[in-house]
Formats: C-alpha cells, structure tokens, sequence
C-alpha cells in the first residue's frame, strides 16, 4: 500500500522484474531457419557462428 499526501491509502501493483515478453523470434528455429530469418532483416551472418549466436543476433534485432 502506499499512503497518499492526505493519509489515504492506495494499493500499487507488483510486476516482476523478470515478467517474459513473450516467446523469442528464434524459438524453436532450426539453424537453416535462423539463417534465412536473419538474411530476411537483412542482418550479416559471421562465419562459423553457432546455433546459439544465431539466435541472439535474430533476438537482438528489432
């Protein structure tokens, strides 16, 4: 509760800090279907990146 400048009282809400946004845009994606994503956004590929590093590019990209 938080008291107000007039002594009354207002309930607040808590929102966890971690609440999810919802599933990620790499979930469930294979590393062919990682790639093909990222080249659609027009987003480079490092050679040799890993399924894992895919993902975070494609994740990171608005």
């Amino acid at each position: 509760m938080k008291v107000n400048d007039d002594g009354s009282e207002t309930a607040t809400a808590v929102v966890p800090a971690s609440a999810p946004a919802g599933p990620k845009p790499s979930e469930g994606l294979k590393v062919d279907e990682l790639k093909a994503a990222l080249e659609a956004k027009g987003i480079s590929i490092p050679d040799g990146a890993k399924k894992q590093e895919l993902a975070d590019l494609l994740d990171g990209a608005q």
